[in-house]
């Protein structure tokens, strides 16, 4: 018996996800949250120590984020270990599929097998974008309570703990 449902996977962004990625469009209310993945892309050499991550369907990127250690990021976060997450978008075409939260959840695994001394996956919201922290609550990331000031305003901190069951 073979499923219809489609593989969701992520991986660290590889050249051959990069005329998909570049694709992506968003809707014109995310724009103001989030940058598209040809921003990123076309500015990576500036983030030599960001992780480009992809969520793929079925080998096919439907989705994209970055990981960062840089401690310019983290220092409105915490203290501990802990890594950044940045710049989610799914792509137009795909939103609404839940491919977004399965990617988050898949996530929470990736940190802990690829970096076992990060205690924290952090993110900053921005308050008037409530889609985006149900997506994070639904997801097992916490609202901390904290805000900071992000390029776009005021923005909720959430975190997710990594090393937990």
């Amino acid at each position: 018996m073979t499923s219809d449902r489609p593989s969701i996977s992520i991986q660290t962004y590889e050249e051959r996800h990069a005329p998909a990625l570049r694709a992506f469009s968003l809707p014109s209310e995310q724009k103001r949250y989030t940058d598209l993945p040809a921003t990123l892309l076309d500015n990576m050499a500036e983030h030599r120590e960001d992780h480009f991550m992809v969520i793929l369907k079925d080998e096919q990127p439907v989705g994209f984020f970055a990981l960062k250690h840089d401690p310019t990021h983290l220092s409105p976060y915490r203290k501990h270990e802990a890594i950044v997450l940045a710049a989610l978008s799914v792509n137009a075409s795909e939103q609404g599929k839940g491919y977004a939260g399965q990617g988050m959840i898949l996530l929470k695994d990736y940190v802990e097998r690829q970096w076992p001394q990060i205690k924290s996956i952090v993110l900053g919201v921005n308050v008037k974008n409530r889609a985006a922290q149900a997506l994070y609550e639904k997801t097992g990331f916490e609202d901390t309570g904290r805000t900071i000031m992000g390029e776009m305003g005021q923005q909720k901190v959430f975190e997710l703990w990594c090393g937990e069951d």
